[in-house]
Protein backbone atom coordinates (compact mmCIF):
# COMPACT_ATOMS: atom_id res chain seq x y z
CA UNK A 1 0.00 0.00 0.00
CA UNK A 2 1.34 3.15 -1.20
CA UNK A 3 1.52 6.37 1.48
CA UNK A 4 0.11 9.66 0.70
CA UNK A 5 3.65 11.08 0.51
CA UNK A 6 4.60 8.16 -2.15
CA UNK A 7 1.29 8.90 -3.95
CA UNK A 8 2.22 12.88 -3.31
CA UNK A 9 5.60 12.05 -5.10
CA UNK A 10 4.24 10.28 -7.93
CA UNK A 11 2.00 13.42 -8.90
CA UNK A 12 4.57 15.33 -8.93
CA UNK A 13 6.42 12.88 -11.43
CA UNK A 14 3.80 12.57 -13.41
CA UNK A 15 3.20 16.30 -13.90
CA UNK A 16 6.57 17.05 -14.28
CA UNK A 17 6.24 14.20 -17.41
CA UNK A 18 3.30 16.40 -18.70
CA UNK A 19 5.11 19.47 -18.61
CA UNK A 20 7.60 17.64 -20.57
CA UNK A 21 5.43 17.15 -23.23
CA UNK A 22 3.93 20.09 -24.10
CA UNK A 23 5.73 23.15 -26.27
CA UNK A 24 6.48 26.18 -24.95
CA UNK A 25 4.88 25.85 -21.70
CA UNK A 26 5.63 26.74 -18.63
CA UNK A 27 4.80 25.70 -15.09
CA UNK A 28 6.66 27.16 -11.95
CA UNK A 29 6.18 27.43 -8.11
CA UNK A 30 4.48 23.46 -8.41
CA UNK A 31 3.26 22.90 -5.09
CA UNK A 32 1.75 19.65 -4.25
CA UNK A 33 -1.97 20.37 -2.44
CA UNK A 34 -3.95 18.13 -0.37
CA UNK A 35 -7.97 17.60 -0.50
CA UNK A 36 -9.93 19.62 -0.75
CA UNK A 37 -8.06 21.76 -3.02
CA UNK A 38 -7.03 20.01 -6.15
CA UNK A 39 -3.50 17.71 -6.44
CA UNK A 40 -1.28 20.30 -7.61
CA UNK A 41 -0.67 24.14 -7.86
CA UNK A 42 1.15 26.19 -10.09
CA UNK A 43 1.62 29.10 -12.30
CA UNK A 44 0.95 27.44 -15.81
CA UNK A 45 2.06 30.15 -18.27
CA UNK A 46 2.18 32.71 -16.24
CA UNK A 47 -1.64 32.52 -14.76
CA UNK A 48 -2.43 30.42 -11.15
CA UNK A 49 -3.84 27.08 -11.73
CA UNK A 50 -5.06 23.67 -9.89
CA UNK A 51 -4.19 20.51 -11.36
CA UNK A 52 -6.66 17.12 -10.76
CA UNK A 53 -4.70 13.88 -11.54
CA UNK A 54 -6.23 10.91 -12.54
CA UNK A 55 -4.51 7.34 -13.70
CA UNK A 56 -7.64 6.13 -16.24
CA UNK A 57 -7.59 2.78 -14.78
CA UNK A 58 -7.61 1.07 -11.55
CA UNK A 59 -4.86 -1.10 -11.23
CA UNK A 60 -6.30 -3.79 -9.36
CA UNK A 61 -8.88 -3.57 -12.34
CA UNK A 62 -6.39 -3.34 -14.58
CA UNK A 63 -4.70 -6.59 -13.61
CA UNK A 64 -8.23 -8.30 -13.57
CA UNK A 65 -8.84 -7.67 -16.76
CA UNK A 66 -5.49 -8.38 -18.30
CA UNK A 67 -6.36 -11.96 -16.48
CA UNK A 68 -9.80 -12.23 -18.29
CA UNK A 69 -8.51 -10.69 -21.24
CA UNK A 70 -11.01 -8.12 -21.26
CA UNK A 71 -9.54 -4.67 -23.01
CA UNK A 72 -13.15 -3.06 -22.64
CA UNK A 73 -12.79 -3.62 -18.81
CA UNK A 74 -9.61 -1.24 -19.00
CA UNK A 75 -12.10 1.09 -21.51
CA UNK A 76 -15.08 1.24 -18.84
CA UNK A 77 -12.55 1.80 -15.65
CA UNK A 78 -11.65 4.95 -17.40
CA UNK A 79 -15.01 6.28 -18.00
CA UNK A 80 -15.48 5.89 -14.03
CA UNK A 81 -12.47 7.62 -13.25
CA UNK A 82 -13.96 10.49 -15.09
CA UNK A 83 -16.70 10.41 -13.69
CA UNK A 84 -15.96 10.22 -10.44
CA UNK A 85 -13.60 13.34 -11.09
CA UNK A 86 -16.49 15.34 -12.33
CA UNK A 87 -18.41 14.55 -9.23
CA UNK A 88 -16.02 15.52 -6.74
CA UNK A 89 -16.38 18.79 -5.22
CA UNK A 90 -12.72 20.91 -5.17
CA UNK A 91 -12.31 24.11 -2.72
CA UNK A 92 -10.09 25.88 -5.72
CA UNK A 93 -9.80 29.96 -6.28
CA UNK A 94 -8.23 29.44 -9.61
CA UNK A 95 -8.72 27.85 -12.37
CA UNK A 96 -8.58 23.53 -12.65
CA UNK A 97 -7.34 21.24 -15.16
CA UNK A 98 -7.72 17.89 -15.20
CA UNK A 99 -4.92 15.64 -16.45
CA UNK A 100 -5.92 11.86 -17.05
CA UNK A 101 -3.05 9.78 -17.66
CA UNK A 102 -2.04 6.57 -18.87
CA UNK A 103 1.51 5.56 -17.46
CA UNK A 104 2.32 2.23 -17.86
CA UNK A 105 0.37 1.90 -21.21
CA UNK A 106 -2.60 0.16 -20.84
CA UNK A 107 -5.63 2.08 -21.99
CA UNK A 108 -6.63 2.20 -25.25
CA UNK A 109 -5.02 3.71 -28.30
CA UNK A 110 -4.43 7.31 -27.69
CA UNK A 111 -6.64 8.93 -30.42
CA UNK A 112 -9.28 5.99 -29.27
CA UNK A 113 -8.79 7.46 -25.51
CA UNK A 114 -9.37 11.08 -26.51
CA UNK A 115 -12.31 10.56 -28.74
CA UNK A 116 -13.78 8.81 -25.80
CA UNK A 117 -13.06 11.32 -23.26
CA UNK A 118 -14.31 13.98 -25.61
CA UNK A 119 -17.75 12.01 -26.22
CA UNK A 120 -18.13 11.74 -22.22
CA UNK A 121 -17.29 15.14 -21.04
CA UNK A 122 -19.72 16.30 -24.16
CA UNK A 123 -22.63 15.22 -22.97
CA UNK A 124 -21.31 15.95 -19.08
CA UNK A 125 -23.04 18.97 -17.27
CA UNK A 126 -21.48 21.38 -14.69
CA UNK A 127 -17.65 19.91 -15.64
CA UNK A 128 -15.43 21.80 -12.60
CA UNK A 129 -12.42 21.92 -15.08
CA UNK A 130 -11.73 24.71 -17.21
CA UNK A 131 -9.28 22.37 -19.16
CA UNK A 132 -8.91 18.54 -19.47
CA UNK A 133 -5.50 16.98 -20.61
CA UNK A 134 -4.76 13.53 -21.51
CA UNK A 135 -1.04 12.13 -21.75
CA UNK A 136 0.61 8.91 -22.23
CA UNK A 137 3.32 7.60 -23.85
CA UNK A 138 1.86 9.21 -26.95
CA UNK A 139 2.43 13.11 -25.33
CA UNK A 140 0.49 14.88 -23.84
CA UNK A 141 -2.50 16.39 -25.46
CA UNK A 142 -5.51 18.66 -25.16
CA UNK A 143 -9.22 17.17 -25.07
CA UNK A 144 -11.46 18.97 -27.63
CA UNK A 145 -14.96 18.94 -26.21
Amino acid sequence: MTTEADKGKHELEIFHKFILGLQQTTATNIVKCLPPQPDIFCYFNRAPTFFELARVYNIEQVHDSLQQAQHKNIEDASMRVLRAKLSKKYQAVHPIHLLLYDDIGLAVSCSEMLKNIAGYLSLAENIPFTKVWYMSGDGSHAVTF
